[in-house]
């Protein structure tokens, strides 16, 4: 069973910080550091999924399909 997390109340400085992070990483306003970092994160995720399914015979057992 997964435990219940509380979230933590956040400032009005720290929304506004998020959402203007948020705004620039999705109109891709983003240095090219941060973006090759970007890419080789989501480089890294899909690896390990495919390796997880390959090893659970070509399906995902947390989702069942």
């Amino acid at each position: 069973m997964l435990r219940n997390t509380s979230m933590p109340q956040m400032t009005k400085s720290e929304i506004d910080s998020f959402r203007s992070r948020m705004r620039d990483v999705m109109t891709g306003n983003v240095s090219k550091n941060e973006a090759a970092r970007m890419v080789e994160r989501r480089r890294q995720i899909d690896s390990t999924y495919n390796e997880f399914v390959k090893a659970n015979g070509g399906k995902n057992p947390i989702l069942g399909i």
